[in-house]
């Protein structure tokens, strides 16, 4: 659920248009012709004090470029069918993306696999569709590192613009909170069926109404509220006398805030991890 690094955007982007460039049409050597296509490849399409309006690019200034199949060119960049030195693998590795910005519930990992090389469970969202917009199909800003739920499950071609983490960060949009009436009793239980609510900061935002419907997060994090449950429970149990007992058994040799690391905080002590939002909201709503 976090923004993802723009300073590494920047890095990326001279070794994606290199990439690129390559695939241009015969012919396609003016300079303007180039700009143009360099624009497709690697400008940001959602900047609109660029002037662009609503991609003024995509119609008739680029006709000249109607051969450019960039929505075909995509598919072998995805499998790196060309056997380059860059491919969608490469992107996502460069971009330091291990968990989906998208949903925060998804590990993304990176792998060799025997006979075919290095493989991503990762999954590439065109944040607008490459149906709608061809052109856009192998833009930089266009492919956001997402996991196959959100993907493919659930946003799919879906109109509606969610939140871009190459802009904006949806943790720092929403908050998981607990329902009023729940009581530390209740929750405790466990036959109890505890609800997640998802709280939108700025409640006027479409954006992060239509992320958190659209990917139907309420759902999908109320599947794990046995997860709200266990820190719950260890915040309860773990109370700063109980932690100070601990600390003071002779041969420990541990400090009250390094038995915090152990028993209360390894899920929410990496701050790369899974389900972090959602771990650190029901720890504070205590």
């Amino acid at each position: 659920m976090k923004k993802i690094d723009p300073c590494k955007l920047k890095e990326i982007e001279e070794r994606h248009w290199e990439y690129c460039k390559c695939l241009r049409p015969k012919g396609l050597d003016k300079s303007s012709q180039m700009d143009k296509f360099k624009k497709l490849c690697i400008d940001n399409p959602f900047d609109f004090s660029r002037n662009y309006g609503e991609f003024p690019y995509l119609k008739n200034e680029l006709l000249e470029l109607s051969e450019v199949d960039l929505k075909g060119q995509y598919e072998d960049f995805r499998s790196n069918k060309l056997k380059k030195d860059w491919d969608g693998v490469k992107l996502i590795d460069a971009l330091g993306i291990n968990v989906c910005p998208y949903c925060g519930i998804n590990y993304f990992s990176i792998v060799s696999k025997a006979n075919s090389g290095i493989v991503s469970e990762a999954t590439f969202d065109h944040y607008l569709p490459k149906s709608k917009y061809p052109m856009l199909a192998l833009n930089l800003y266009n492919l956001i590192p997402s996991c196959k739920n959100c993907n493919s499950t659930f946003k799919l071609d879906d109109p509606q613009l969610i939140i871009n983490p190459f802009f904006e960060a949806v943790e720092d949009l929403i908050n998981f909170k607990l329902l009023p009436g729940d009581t530390i009793s209740n929750i405790l239980n466990s036959d109890y069926d505890l609800q997640i609510e998802i709280e939108q900061k700025l409640p006027d935002d479409e954006k992060s109404k239509n992320h958190i419907d659209v990917l139907a997060l309420k759902n999908r994090y109320n599947y794990f509220s046995d997860i709200a449950k266990s820190i719950i429970k260890k915040k309860v149990t773990y109370t700063e006398e109980y932690v100070g007992e601990l600390s003071d058994i002779k041969g420990l040799c541990l400090s009250p805030e390094d038995i915090k690391k152990m028993l209360m905080y390894q899920d929410i002590y990496n701050d790369n991890e899974p389900f972090l939002k959602f771990k650190n909201d029901i720890w504070e709503s205590l």
